[in-house]
């Protein structure tokens, strides 16, 4: 079985469609990040018909500022313990292709997914990978259990909890690290997501924090 951990916050407007772009063999864990809206009315509504659906509603939660790494490593522990796992955020549901596609072709460990407007390429991305400027981005991204349990191995969770706080850097770190500890990576060319990226300023103090985390690891310091 695969599993699929999405975490959102405020994304009522997509759950339906979020969830129902999904295999439904597969089961879903949706972490609802402190909503506001509707969004755990719109999951308790497909209750009736996805019976592998987990709901996680941390409004009770002692939870503040930017939780995205606490949010999926959440999840992540209500998967099943040798699943591979899908991460998504609320409003990346596929809009080309197929999760599913996207997971049967892969050729590595790790896969990315792209936006409908997006830069990126599978080139481009293979020639950045492990780079200062990679295109390894959380918002849609699949790991094979062996690639999660290594990561996991090395810093204690998936996702650093202490990189979460600064707009950024949390899923570039986290290609850096899976390029140091010698996992392949790609972004599939058989499934779209909704979207596009709104690039904003990394502050200084994030790329500082970034740079000290990667300044230990085996990474690449200047694009190919």
């Amino acid at each position: 079985m695969m599993d699929v951990v999405i975490i959102a916050k405020n994304e009522g407007i997509y759950v339906e469609k979020i969830i129902n772009s999904i295999d439904k063999d597969w089961h879903i864990v949706y972490v609802a990040d402190r909503c506001t809206d509707n969004t755990i009315e719109q999951l308790d509504a497909l209750r009736e018909t996805r019976e592998n659906l987990t709901i996680i509603d941390t409004t009770k939660m002692d939870l503040t500022g930017r939780q995205t790494s606490t949010c999926r490593n959440l999840g992540l522990k209500y998967t099943n313990a040798g699943s591979d796992v899908l991460f998504l955020d609320g409003d990346r549901y596929a809009v080309g292709g197929s999760y599913k596609d996207a997971v049967d072709g892969a050729k590595a460990e790790i896969v990315c997914f792209p936006l409908q407007v997006d830069s990126r390429t599978p080139q481009s991305f293979s020639d950045t990978y492990g780079c200062v400027n990679s295109g390894f981005f959380s918002c849609g991204i699949f790991f094979r259990r062996f690639a999660i349990e290594k990561v996991i191995k090395w810093q204690g969770s998936l996702f650093n909890n202490e990189l979460q706080y600064e707009w950024g850097i949390e899923d570039t770190s986290l290609g850096d690290l899976c390029y140091h500890l010698g996992l392949n990576a790609e972004l599939t060319d058989k499934c779209v997501l909704q979207g596009e990226f709104t690039y904003a300023t990394i502050s200084k103090t994030a790329r500082l924090k970034r740079f000290i985390f990667r300044e230990p690891l085996n990474v690449k310091w200047l694009n190919n």
